[in-house]
């Protein structure tokens, strides 16, 4: 089983470019529907999704440094509230067959 940070749209130009939100894990996500085709495409089966957790967007608008990393991308409540919504923490379970 595998966690990783997913995307269920397209973020905004101003997070996708933010070192703050790299660092962070968010800016380098991918879209859910591309990263389940890329464990699949590596050869893995019987894909499942075994557990999506929201994003807290506590960890932004509540803490010193999410806040400082929201303010220096110039971004509203709202688009960070935006950001936030599309973001998952997701847990993958999948196998991959023996070869030959």
């Amino acid at each position: 089983m595998v966690s990783d940070i997913v995307l269920q749209r397209d973020l905004p130009d101003s997070v996708r470019q933010s070192a703050g939100a790299l660092v962070g894990c968010v800016a380098g996500a991918v879209l859910k529907d591309d990263y389940l085709e890329a464990v699949r495409d590596a050869g893995f089966k019987d894909v499942e999704i075994m557990e999506e957790k929201a994003f807290p967007i506590d960890a932004v608008s509540c803490d010193a440094d999410g806040r400082s990393v929201a303010d220096s991308m110039g971004l509203s409540p709202g688009e960070v509230q935006e950001a936030a919504d599309s973001v998952l923490s997701m847990s993958v379970r999948a196998y991959k067959p023996k070869e030959g």
